[in-house]
């Protein structure tokens, strides 16, 4: 194990910063079967978590073979929201907080990229959290979303730094090709895929404490 020079730490959410998955697909399973008259694959979803939600369930619709139009997507997306937020217990990993006071503690700049709507961070990530990241890059921010390199390289330039001084902390093998697109070095944690589809990563890690474990190592 040796030592990387970064200077910043990016986390993806879900999955990395907060464990979501387990209610993101019972809240989407539901309202395609409710309404849509047809089950949800999760393993669509988690392939193509990362990406804008708009993108995300037109992926669904169409691996699921079924008709969409842009009216029907934004209304899913709607009632899967107001239901994700009604029925959710999802939290930010125990890990974190030592995670992001172990980069503080280093100098190093910490941000948040994501295709997650803000909104939605802010009913699951407490303030005393939130308020230490010193940039944020959700859904709309960057003028494409994951796997394009644009929302790491906008967190980036937002704290003045070029995309090799930084690292990413990924699930997800299109938040990894976004990261690695950006120029960026990256670690994958196995939350909600195996290995096998974070081979991209520059380093994998079973779970945050072994995450929390190689951080130390490393920077």
């Amino acid at each position: 194990m040796y030592h990387l020079d970064k200077q910043a730490l990016f986390f993806d959410f879900d999955g990395v910063l907060a464990e979501t998955m387990p209610y993101h697909i019972p809240a989407w399973n539901r309202v395609l079967e409710q309404h849509y008259g047809f089950s949800l694959n999760p393993m669509t979803l988690k392939l193509n978590e990362g990406r804008p939600v708009f993108e995300i369930i037109r992926a669904i619709f169409e691996d699921a073979g079924q008709y969409y139009d842009a009216a029907i997507l934004n209304r899913v997306i709607t009632q899967k929201n107001e239901l994700f937020r009604a029925t959710h217990n999802a939290r930010v990993f125990p890990e974190i907080k030592e995670i992001i006071g172990l980069a503080k503690a280093r100098g190093l700049k910490i941000g948040l990229v994501t295709g997650t709507r803000r909104e939605n961070i802010g009913v699951i990530v407490p303030d005393d959290i939130l308020d230490r990241f010193d940039v944020i890059i959700a859904e709309g921010d960057s003028e494409r979303g994951k796997p394009a390199p644009d929302p790491y390289l906008a967190a980036a330039e937002k704290v003045g730094l070029a995309p090799e001084d930084c690292l990413v902390i990924e699930n997800a093998p299109l938040g990894i090709q976004a990261a690695k697109s950006a120029g960026m070095f990256c670690f994958a944690v196995k939350t909600t895929l195996s290995a096998e589809h974070l081979a991209k990563a520059d380093v994998t890690f079973n779970n945050h404490a072994d995450l929390l474990h190689g951080l130390k190592a490393y920077i």
